[in-house]
């Protein structure tokens, strides 16, 4: 069972995808301090936008992943729904799923997404979290580094 931060921080992460192209709202989003990321934007993208958008670049697994593991699927779901902003009808229809997998798969992709940001947050995890989703996800060791080496360089 998640602790209140925990639950609190995905609820916060969950809001900020939802609002991934409403300016108004990530450049005060709470997620903006919980991040460290500056509060007054300095680019044409909000910084909460683009970090989200790096986060899920970060992702990505390395090509040596076959297609078809969780780890590619979560990256697809969140690419789409929130980078290139289908629906979650057109989602589902390009993944070639139903829409209550689609449900049921974009939580595991937003949990994903959480804990490679908690990261960054200094959110702590459940411990072993992070190096469990991502053997659950089916990512090779090299993508769980890149992961946290992206992370540790970028800082968003």
């Amino acid at each position: 069972m998640p602790s209140d931060s925990e639950a609190l921080f995905l609820e916060q992460v969950r809001d900020a995808l939802d609002h991934f192209y409403d300016r108004a709202v990530l450049n005060q989003h709470p997620l903006l301090i919980m991040l460290g990321l500056p509060t007054t934007p300095a680019s044409a993208i909000p910084p909460l936008q683009q970090c989200l958008a790096n986060a899920i670049d970060a992702l990505k697994p390395d090509t040596t992943v076959p297609k078809h593991t969780p780890a590619w699927r979560d990256y697809h779901i969140l690419h789409l729904r929130y980078v290139e902003a289908l629906s979650s009808a057109e989602v589902a229809e390009q993944l070639g799923v139903s829409e209550r997998q689609l449900r049921r798969d974009h939580n595991h992709a937003v949990l994903a997404l959480a804990d490679v940001l908690r990261t960054l947050a200094d959110v702590p995890p459940e411990q072993g979290a992070l190096d469990r989703d991502i053997e659950q996800l089916g990512a090779a060791p090299a993508s769980a580094l890149t992961v946290r080496n992206w992370w540790v360089q970028s800082r968003c």
